[in-house]
């Protein structure tokens, strides 16, 4: 059970991070693949995460 929380925990926290770090992240991505990534793909990335995190706990 502790692991489902620190799991959790987790992706919850990498998250927060990815939309903390969002410009940064948008044009690492835009050298990366090419073309130009917004910020509010990498947001959305971070939400996904978010919400993976919470799937984990819910579908215990």
């Amino acid at each position: 059970m502790t692991n489902l929380w620190l799991a959790t925990a987790f992706f919850a926290l990498v998250g927060l991070a990815v939309i903390a770090a969002r410009r940064s992240i948008a044009r690492a991505q835009s050298m990366i693949f090419g073309g130009t990534i917004p910020a509010g793909c990498v947001i959305a990335e971070g939400i996904v995460l978010i919400v993976i995190g919470t799937l984990f706990l819910l579908l215990r």
